[in-house]
């Protein structure tokens, strides 16, 4: 058996002529097409987590109808969805509604999905008319859990900040009465974020949860996130809020929830409904204005 030659690797120029062959040897797309095994076990962990902005938006749906079904395949393991996390919501909005028009992409699209997280880049004024993707969007997506983030004044006396929280919240509300207009809101999470401070990596000064207990009343959880969600994020305490909930049934729309809905007459309205407040001022941080 010949000795090995000894090359001194000081420099990649001894290794120069098979050095491609090198690289394809460890690229890790070449284990990918060899190995199914591989690519099975790789293919989770790539698509977990899927954010979605006007840049990619394309990328990401080019070839779902391929025959071979392999993109379909990769999004099918998509469990966390982020749409309009980073840039502007205008352009975002357009290229979502042209692409899930098309009758040709299966659905469910994301059959795998347990959380949709969306940016509040959607409720800044837009450019344009902009499309409405959120009518289109629940065909493609099972019942998961959803949250929002609004960048709102944490106090609204100076009227340009009340006007400022209400133009977001007029566009998050149309979103819902669209959005939820089929499909019950049964777990909801409201992130809000100082206007000052709205970056990706920012942290929320106060998250408001939402949940539905029992069975889909697709109609009166959307009533109750238009009417009631909406216009209590920002009231002081979790404590607040529930008092006001309760209120809110011992008022007579318990009874008229029964009277519209006479299959739930056995339903305890009051408790259907849970509402949680998380609270935090970061250092240094001033939410007063």
């Amino acid at each position: 058996m010949p000795e090995t030659p000894y090359i001194p690797l000081t420099t990649l120029a001894p290794i120069h002529e098979v050095h491609h062959l090198i690289l394809r040897e460890i690229n890790p797309l070449h284990l990918l097409t060899l190995s199914k095994s591989i690519f099975n076990y790789l293919l989770p962990k790539l698509y977990h987590t899927l954010p979605v902005d006007s840049t990619n938006v394309k990328q990401i749906l080019y070839g779902v109808t391929s025959p071979r079904g392999y993109k379909a395949q990769a999004l099918s393991h998509v469990k966390r969805l982020e749409i309009g996390i980073n840039g502007r919501g205008d352009p975002l909005r357009a290229a979502l509604h042209d692409l899930f028009e098309l009758s040709s992409l299966p659905r469910p699209l994301f059959s795998r999905l347990e959380h949709i997280h969306f940016g509040h880049s959607l409720w800044e004024p837009y450019d344009g008319p902009g499309g409405m993707f959120e009518a289109l969007l629940p065909s493609y997506i099972p019942p998961c859990h959803i949250s929002f983030d609004l960048c709102l004044f944490p106090t609204e006396q100076v009227w340009s900040n009340r006007d400022y929280n209400l133009s977001r919240l007029r566009r998050l509300t149309n979103f819902l009465l669209v959005f939820f207009h089929e499909t019950s809101a049964s777990h909801i999470t409201f992130r809000v974020f100082h206007p000052s401070d709205c970056g990706k990596n920012s942290r929320p000064y106060r998250e408001v949860s939402w949940d539905v207990q029992g069975e889909s009343k697709a109609s009166a959880d959307l009533y109750m996130l238009r009417e009631w969600v909406v216009p209590h994020l920002l009231r002081r305490s979790e404590e607040e809020l529930r008092e006001e909930l309760e209120c809110f049934f011992e008022n007579g729309m318990e009874d008229r929830f029964k009277f519209l809905y006479d299959d739930t007459i056995a339903w305890d309205w009051k408790k259907r409904y849970v509402v949680s407040v998380r609270e935090e001022k970061l250092e240094g941080q001033d939410t007063s204005e």
